[in-house]
């Protein structure tokens, strides 16, 4: 039986976790044959992915109509909900690695090195454009941007968050938007 026909799968916990699952009317009927001839041969069914066993429950009240069936066990929270994702998202197709490839650690550290210059430059040329453009409230986004940028990085230290290329670019964009934000308000207040 294919796990297309699993229209709903999920996680519960009663006195102990298992997995819920909804079948739709073709896996009903399967299910129940199965579930049949599991309880009658005192077998267990066994759900597959990628060819390998993930869970074997057995059959211990009879076969099961109605498309509606409860998976329980010994599992904790991570292995029931990792259960119900095999259950709910089947692949049809097994996953094959085609190409693999590494870089050196070096390369890595060039990146990021690149980033932050990249993010230090762009952060100087908006802070030097603000100050010239809006001149005492460019000094006062200037020092608000300042702040935000030392608790930003309090924050990570305090919770030694480590600096990915991502990360970087999370930090230019936060930047980013803080002054957006300044350059609205700014521009509204010469409006008026």
């Amino acid at each position: 039986m294919g796990g297309e026909h699993v229209t709903r799968a999920n996680a519960f916990f009663t006195t102990q976790y298992g997995v819920s699952l909804t079948l739709d009317s073709v896996g009903t009927q399967q299910f129940a044959d199965l579930t049949k001839q599991a309880y009658e041969q005192q077998t267990e069914l066994a759900i597959l992915l990628d060819g390998e066993v993930v869970c074997a429950p057995g059959v211990h009240e009879g076969a099961i109509y109605g498309g509606v069936a409860q998976i329980t066990g010994n599992f904790d929270e991570t292995q029931a909900r990792n259960l119900a994702s095999v259950l709910q998202n089947p692949l049809r197709t097994p996953v094959h690695i085609e190409e693999e490839r590494s870089v050196s650690a070096t390369l890595g550290l060039d990146s990021i090195k690149s980033g932050v210059y990249a993010g230090l430059g762009g952060l100087v040329l908006v802070l030097l454009f603000v100050l010239a453009y809006y001149q005492f409230a460019g000094f006062v986004a200037v020092l608000g941007l300042i702040v935000n940028i030392v608790l930003l990085f309090g924050i990570m230290c305090m919770f030694n968050f480590v600096l990915t290329l991502p990360g970087i670019a999370g930090i230019i964009l936060t930047i980013g938007l803080a002054v957006d934000a300044n350059v609205l308000i700014y521009e509204r207040l010469r409006k008026r």
